[in-house]
């Protein structure tokens, strides 16, 4: 067998990996990277970025099929392989991108399948089976998708996020199980294809980590698109015969043609089960604050560690275990991520919800403010939207949620406002260009205070 040592070992090449290979490269370090499939991740290849290309290609579509009546006479199908076309086109471009930065910075990518046994990391690939050594390693592994007990995907009726963009014809009838983010942004996706979209949700509302008034905003826009919301139930029999039978908690039953599951991700941690590295009852690996596992020298970041299943999550662990590994005092913050859903509208959320707040006994103060308002909503004729700011009792902002149109990339402007512990007050001086959707940020500080320009706090 081959036998390498490197400074540092990366296992997975996603999000988390690639970005603590390139950091670890720029502090000095040796790197190699083991990944056994694609660079760049799920996120990349099956995840985020397909699915933001294929939901902004689906929007496309249902906008000129209201506006422009010719456009229908294409074909459901023909209007699909525009989407998952649209989904395969920047995954090749940013793939190639990571492969090349990888040559740039002299690391060297290793394909197969790794696994630990005596403190050194074996990897398989089909031509031979190479040793690797490294003084530290980072684990970032990853998830797939979780198995619902006695609902197995088989890739053609039952699937999993995975495969949504290998289905030849979208199906005219689908129920999606689970409505956290993944759920929401496909049952937007099918939308304009499906003759029905049925959203089932065991918790009472949709993105149940948003504020109720919050997750209500987003139903009722769901609903303007036809799509079938369930909440508040479970399912309690699925019957694969000529169509798939659902039976709900509550009674209801559905014929679906296609069933996908979208009730969470599973760490892929497996390839440590003959390590002595502690996991959590879900599985995932304990790490500290650094991003440090039980064992000396490795680290585990990502969707097989973290708290927060997201990319950008998985992207900042990896520079806080490389630059602890370098010798700098590093340890991650989350209370400044933001969350974003790429449904229509979009939503947005950082920091803490009023109710999470709350049942942390944290005395809080909010107001809220409608798009209606904004000059910019009402000429895009998008004006379904609130902007909800969270402060404690000193006026300190600590969280935001946002739905509406650019949601997704105004809540960073909370981030940054929650990170630098700004108080509400300095964004009532904050002057934005007229007309733009970024306006509701001042407003909705100025109505803490009931000094709105143009409505009454909420």
């Amino acid at each position: 067998m081959n036998e390498k040592r490197f400074n540092l070992l990366i296992i997975g090449a996603g999000p988390g990996g690639y970005v603590s290979a390139i950091r670890a490269s720029q502090l000095g370090l040796r790197v190699c990277v083991v990944e056994k499939a694609e660079v760049g991740g799920v996120c990349l290849n099956r995840g985020c970025i397909p699915t933001k290309a294929a939901l902004k290609e689906a929007e496309r579509i249902n906008s000129l099929k209201e506006e422009f009546s010719d456009y229908v006479n294409l074909s459901v199908g023909e209007l699909w392989k525009k989407v998952t076309s649209a989904s395969r086109e920047p995954v090749k471009y940013l793939r190639q991108g990571i492969e090349n930065l990888f040559k740039l910075h002299n690391i060297e990518l290793i394909r197969g399948e790794a696994y630990f046994e005596n403190n050194k990391i074996f990897v398989k690939s089909q031509e031979k089976t190479s040793i690797l050594q490294g003084d530290n390693i980072v684990i970032a592994t990853g998830s797939r998708a979780s198995i619902i007990k006695g609902i197995e995907p088989d890739h053609g009726r039952v699937i999993t996020s995975d495969d949504v963009f290998f289905l030849e014809m979208p199906p005219q009838r689908i129920a999606i199980i689970g409505a956290g983010a993944v759920g929401v942004e496909f049952a937007t996706l099918f939308s304009p294809f499906s003759q029905e979209v049925h959203l089932i949700e065991m918790l009472a509302h949709v993105l149940p980590f948003l504020d109720e008034e919050i997750s209500v905003t987003v139903e009722r826009e769901l609903k303007k698109r036809k799509i079938f919301i369930h909440t508040g139930v479970k399912v309690e029999e699925c019957r694969k015969e000529e169509m798939i039978k659902i039976t709900l908690s509550n009674g209801k039953t559905l014929d679906v043609d296609c069933l996908l599951l979208a009730g969470g991700r599973r760490p892929n941690t497996e390839v440590l089960f003959r390590t002595p590295i502690e996991l959590d009852e879900n599985g995932k690996v304990k790490v500290d604050r650094s991003m440090r596992t039980n064992i000396a020298g490795v680290y585990a970041i990502g969707d097989c560690a973290g708290p927060m299943m997201l990319a950008h999550t998985a992207s900042e662990e990896g520079i806080v275990a490389v630059e602890t590994i370098a010798g700098h005092k590093r340890e991650m913050d989350y209370s400044a991520i933001p969350l974003t859903v790429f449904s229509s509208p979009e939503v947005a959320l950082v920091g803490l919800t009023e109710s999470k707040a709350k049942k942390q006994g944290i005395p809080v103060r909010s107001s809220s403010i409608l798009f209606r308002t904004l000059g910019r909503a009402q000429a895009d004729k998008s004006i379904a939207g609130i902007m909800k700011l969270i402060v404690n009792e000193d006026g300190v902002i600590i969280g935001s949620q946002i739905v509406g149109r650019n949601a997704t990339e105004m809540i960073h402007t909370i981030a940054l406002a929650i990170r630098q512990r700004l108080n509400y007050k300095e964004l009532q001086n904050f002057v934005c260009a007229h007309p733009t959707y970024s306006e509701v940020i001042r407003e909705v500080a100025e109505s803490m205070d009931n000094r709105a320009i143009h409505t009454k706090a909420r």
